[in-house]
C-alpha cells in the first residue's frame, strides 16, 4: 500500500486557505453527493476547525490511500468489493494510525476527515483504485 501525505504550496492541494479547491477535485466524478450537499458538509466542517490556528498555517492535509494491483486484486473482484474493503481499510488501520502517530491520546474518532475513493487515474503499475482523505490540521 503506497500512502503519500499531500500539502502545501499552491495548485490542487494548497492548504492555508479554504478546502473547497481540493474538495471539488476529489468530488469531481461525483455529482449525486455534490447535489445531495456533501462537498458544502466537507467544506464547512474543514473550513470551520481551524480555531487558533495562523493565517499561514496549513488548514488541512490530504492523504492519499493506494493499493499495488496485488492488494487490490486481494480486495475483491468487484469495484464495490474493493470500494468497501479500501472504506473498511481507512477506518480501520490508516486514521487509527494517524491519530497515534500525534502520541497524545487522540482516536481516529475524534479527527475531522472525509474520504474520496476514486476508481480512475492514469493506468500506472496497474493501479487504478485508490483514496484520497483530507483531514483537518486542527484537532
Amino acid at each position: 500500500m503506497i500512502v503519500k501525505v499531500q500539502g502545501g504550496g499552491g495548485g490542487t492541494y494548497a492548504n492555508t486557505g479554504t478546502s473547497e479547491g481540493v474538495i471539488n477535485y476529489l468530488q469531481h466524478e461525483d455529482f449525486k453527493r455534490m447535489q445531495e450537499g456533501r462537498k458544502i458538509e466537507a467544506i464547512s466542517r474543514i473550513d470551520t476547525n481551524r480555531k487558533g490556528l495562523k493565517a499561514k498555517e496549513a488548514k488541512f492535509y490530504v492523504i492519499t490511500v493506494a493499493p499495488s494491483a496485488k492488494e487490490l486484486a486481494r480486495m475483491g473482484a468487484t469495484k464495490q468489493e474493493q470500494a468497501e474493503a479500501m472504506k473498511n481499510y481507512i477506518r480501520r488501520e490508516v486514521m487509527p494510525r494517524y491519530a497515534e502517530g500525534f502520541k497524545k491520546d487522540i482516536k481516529a474518532d475524534d479527527l475531522v476527515y472525509f474520504a474520496k475513493i476514486h476508481f480512475e487515474r492514469d493506468e500506472r503499475d496497474g493501479e487504478d483504485l485508490h483514496a484520497h482523505i483530507i483531514v483537518s490540521h486542527k484537532t
